[in-house]
C-alpha cells in the first residue's frame, strides 16, 4: 500500500487532519465546522477539560496528501473510546487500514464505539 497512518497531537497530524475536508467536498458542500475542529486538536474547546483526543491521518506516501481521517475521544475514567471524524476516499483498504491502526492504539481494554454524529452504529470488541 502506498499510504501511512499518522496519528498523535503535532502540527503536521492536525494540518492535514483539518485540511481533508475541504479536499474531499465541494465548497458548497462542506459542513466542517474548522473552528470547533481546531478548538478540539488544540484542547482549547469548552469541554476538552473531561476527556482526551487522538487524531489519525492517511496520508499517500508519494503526495503527502491526506486521504483518511478520524479522532478517537477518550475519557480517563472510562475503558470506551469514540471513533468520529471519519472521512475517507472511496477506497475500501484505505478505511481498513486506518481502522486496523486506530484499534490497535492505545491497549483499549474493552472497545472502540464507532458513530456518526451523536448516533452509534456499533461496537468494535478489541482483544488485548
Amino acid at each position: 500500500m502506498n499510504y501511512k497512518v499518522i496519528y498523535g497531537k503535532n502540527d503536521l497530524v492536525y494540518t492535514v487532519f483539518l485540511a481533508l475536508p475541504g479536499k474531499l467536498y465541494q465548497k458548497n458542500e462542506l459542513t466542517q465546522d474548522y473552528d470547533t475542529e481546531y478548538k478540539l486538536l488544540h484542547e482549547k474547546h469548552t469541554l476538552s477539560k473531561y476527556f482526551n483526543i487522538t487524531p489519525f491521518v492517511v496520508i499517500d506516501k508519494n503526495s503527502q496528501m491526506p486521504v483518511a481521517r478520524c479522532m478517537l475521544t477518550y475519557y480517563p475514567e472510562d475503558d470506551v473510546a469514540y471513533f468520529g471524524f471519519f472521512e475517507c476516499i472511496g477506497q475500501q483498504e484505505i478505511a481498513e487500514q486506518l481502522l486496523d491502526t486506530v484499534s490497535s492504539q492505545k491497549g483499549w481494554k474493552n472497545e472502540i464505539v464507532r458513530s456518526c454524529g451523536c448516533f452509534f452504529l456499533d461496537k468494535i470488541q478489541i482483544e488485548n
